[in-house]
């Protein structure tokens, strides 16, 4: 219904004598506790024993009005191909503990809460060697290297190899080996593609951390396959992103004379080859026609994507979109 019937329907209600509901006062669902350490090392998933990895998980979920999660889906997964996705949503639909949705003071379903979520081992031996974790990365295999990789002749539409490599001085990838199972077709193509790949260090990092081990997820796309046309990153890893100082900076000087606090801007761009967001589009602002759209713009213009996505693969030349809240605190009202 547009704001002009509504407007025209309360006065109607007026006029007549009746009296206009205020809207019920709703409070959206939240997670009230974590699954317990114990939990969520039991949950560390066999294809990942002996790793010594710890992992995060982010996860969108749905609840119950009793506070249970009915329905986990993973968002993203660090390391990917390693069952930690699978293994942080049932966790959470077993153990986890929400404040369901309630509306009017009262429970309902339907409730939406993200979350995250870390799994390791239980203590034990630890590795030979250490683990570089969330490594950035200087340079990436290209999306034409990764279709060009696929093994001719192999059945299905993608395959996931995860290698954990050790790094020399300068970040390139040295004795890579296979670490989750995959067939020996699509290691091979992913191997081949290693000596694309370098991680950025400086010299302190370079001169502490070359020997230590990184792992390096690869999802090979069979380039006839419905999935090798999607070009939309979905598991990003931000490298550079504004403070909230430089969110304020931008906050629309419409929206503040209004009296508004907050607000959201949504843009869709063009990852280019250094990472930084080009081409950026407005594609939804609420509230409307108060500049939220063009500030979440600006706000991507300070921003920058790793070269490599969480769900393993390349993001230059890819597309993302980007949701950009904003908050202005009562005290810097201008």
């Amino acid at each position: 219904m547009r704001p002009a019937t509504l407007i025209a329907l309360a006065i109607g209600l007026l006029l007549a004598g009746g009296a206009v509901a205020a809207p019920p006062a709703s409070e959206e669902a939240r997670l009230a506790a974590n699954p317990m350490d114990s939990d969520l090392m039991d949950a560390f998933p066999e294809k990942a024993r002996g790793q010594n990895i710890k992992a995060a998980v982010t996860m969108r979920c749905t609840i119950d009005a009793t506070g249970k999660a009915r329905r986990c889906e993973t968002l993203k997964e660090d390391p990917y191909g390693l069952g930690f996705g699978e293994a942080g949503t049932g966790l959470m639909e077993r153990k986890g503990r929400f404040k369901p949705r309630r509306i009017d003071g009262q429970a309902v379903d339907g409730g939406q809460v993200e979350v995250s979520v870390y799994i390791w081992p239980r203590p034990g031996r630890k590795a030979s060697t250490p683990l570089y974790d969330e490594p950035v990365w200087a340079s990436v295999a290209s999306a034409e290297d990764m279709a060009a990789a696929w093994p001719a002749g192999h059945p299905g539409d993608e395959a996931v190899v995860v290698l954990r490599c050790t790094m020399r001085p300068a970040g390139e990838l040295k004795a890579c080996r296979a670490i989750n199972g995959a067939e020996k077709a699509p290691v091979d193509a992913a191997l081949a593609l290693s000596d694309r790949f370098r991680v950025r260090l400086d010299r302190e990092q370079a001169s502490f951390h070359a020997g230590w081990d990184v792992i390096l997820s690869l999802r090979l796309l069979n380039p006839a396959g419905p999935a090798a046309a999607e070009r939309q990153v979905k598991a990003p890893d931000w490298t550079t992103y504004p403070d909230k100082q430089a969110l304020q900076a931008v906050y629309p000087d419409k929206a503040a004379q209004a009296g508004i606090r907050s607000g959201r801007g949504i843009v869709d761009c063009l990852v280019a080859a250094d990472g930084s967001l080009t081409d950026c589009r407005i594609v939804g602002e609420r509230p409307d026609g108060l500049g939220f759209g063009e500030a979440a713009v600006r706000v991507a213009g300070q921003m920058k994507l790793d070269l490599w996505s969480a769900d393993g693969r390349p993001t230059a030349g890819s597309r993302i979109r980007l949701p950009v809240d904003f908050n202005q605190p009562q005290s810097t009202a201008r």
